[in-house]
């Protein structure tokens, strides 16, 4: 029998283990924080949830180093060159609502549900799984195969920036953290804030929607100086059974509920802070200062689009698509009303550009403009052997005509410039579940996935 179909028996037939593995690893809350001690830079549980990967890896017979906390490796085989594989074990916050506990793997209909089933500890308990699996098969190596884990993906990538600054940088590698077949090509990714000093705002208070750039906010809260009128309320009720949203009210308070989503796909979700923008503007509750002036702008330029176009944002091209643009956090402290967007721009436009382009648009409103982030994406030519290992991995695996496609997202191949690309875990007409609530993946799709991996390792390995 030859090493690949002993590889995917074995997977087959030992999927439970697969899941255990994903059960453990989803029970920590791995949401990354401010350093909690000298090798715990994300904090207690990203530190946790890297022990607990770091001791699977060992007790299979891997080679481990642990960088610090910000990052760890497993590596197989021997050989001068070495392959990478790239997951992150640190997740974004869960958020309410869930039909289950978010950190316990729950598996019902033929699904695994939890925060971080699909983005990303599915597919790193996958890659170590079919690590595993080669070195039980005993596949003869003549490169070396690493996973290499991050604790910081979700919040800047600055993990695996640590990582590459001291360890080796392979030949090549692939992260399955976006989508199949193959993602050759990431847009640019900009994270832009508005800021402006309004002092008091009529008769609001305190606003606070959305926790992070990257995910539309699926919660906004408005404060207010004064109990609510019964006009005020009724119009309320009637802009929630409009716009099939839900709306609670206490005396002086208002809390919108939206659905999150990814910012690389805003059009996914329901942006409950610009429900909570559009619904403040149409009270008339922010009196007749800047700061109302201020909030009208907001609503005009910036409102329900994810194409940026009233900004003076959109733009396109071949290569990488139209830009999207995420209105990820609304604040109002008495002083300072703050906007921030997440932008995923195509990919052969000057980051210069953008940025003045951005800046003129804040100045419009009164605004000051500032980069938060801002990461050049990638486009990795398509006669490199490890696109065509990969394309035909997914064909011979799916039975499917493989071909590179482009993202908005952001993975961890920008941290292997023109050597990595992305490779699943998410098949053609899934559902995205990444930072939704209720995420989970396919059991079926997490054994797949698993055996893609494995086979790619033995192309590009042995």
């Amino acid at each position: 029998m030859q090493y690949s179909q002993i590889i995917n028996a074995y997977i087959e037939t030992h999927q439970d283990e697969l899941l255990e593995m994903l059960g453990r690893f989803c029970a920590i809350p791995s949401v990354a924080a401010g350093r909690s001690a000298a090798n715990a830079p994300f904090g207690n549980p990203c530190r946790q949830v890297l022990n607990e990967a770091l001791r699977t890896c060992e007790a299979y017979g891997f080679e481990t180093l642990d960088d610090e906390g910000y990052a760890g490796h497993a590596q197989i085989g021997s050989g001068e060159e070495l392959i990478g594989v790239m997951a992150h074990l640190d997740v974004v916050p869960a958020g309410d609502g869930w039909a289950s506990d978010p950190f316990r793997l729950d598996i019902r209909g033929g699904k695994a549900y939890a925060r971080g089933a699909v983005d990303n500890k599915g597919p790193a308990a996958a890659t170590i799984y079919a690590m595993h699996v080669l070195k039980v098969a005993g596949v003869p190596l003549k490169r070396r195969i690493r996973v290499i884990l991050g604790c910081n993906e979700e919040n800047g990538m600055d993990d695996l920036e640590h990582y590459f600054a001291g360890q080796e940088m392979p030949l090549w590698g692939f992260t399955p953290d976006a989508e199949f077949p193959v993602i050759n090509c990431e847009k640019h990714i900009f994270h832009a804030r508005l800021t402006r000093e309004v002092g008091e705002m009529g008769d609001v208070l305190y606003i606070q929607a959305g926790e992070r750039f990257n995910v539309v906010p699926e919660k906004a809260t408005a404060v207010i100086r004064r109990e609510w009128t019964r006009d005020e309320l009724d119009r309320i009720t009637q802009y929630a059974q409009q716009n099939g949203i839900r709306i609670e009210t206490g005396e002086r308070s208002l809390t919108v509920y939206g659905v999150a989503a990814h910012a690389s796909h805003p059009a996914l979700g329901i942006n409950a802070a610009s429900h909570l923008l559009t619904l403040i503007c149409s009270l008339g509750i922010t009196g007749d200062g800047a700061g109302a002036e201020a909030m009208q702008y907001l609503c005009e330029s910036v409102g329900f689009e994810t194409d940026g176009r009233s900004l003076g944002m959109a733009c396109a091209d071949e290569e990488s698509g139209p830009l999207t643009c995420n209105f990820g956090i609304l604040r109002y402290d008495t002083k300072n009303l703050t906007a921030c967007f997440d932008m995923r721009c195509p990919v052969t436009v000057e980051p210069d550009v953008l940025r003045r382009n951005m800046r003129d648009a804040a100045e419009r409103g009164g605004f000051e403009m500032s980069v938060d982030h801002f990461d050049e994406g990638i486009l990795v030519s398509e006669d490199k052997e490890l696109i065509k290992v990969l394309l035909e991995t997914y064909e011979e695996e799916t039975g499917k005509e493989a071909h590179v496609v482009s993202i908005g997202g952001g993975t961890y191949a920008r941290q292997m410039r023109n050597r990595a690309v992305a490779f699943g875990p998410c098949f053609p007409g899934d559902v995205d579940m990444c930072h939704q609530r209720d995420e989970y993946i396919g059991v079926e799709n997490l054994v797949s996935l698993c055996k893609m991996i494995a086979q790619a390792l033995l192309k590009l390995a042995a």
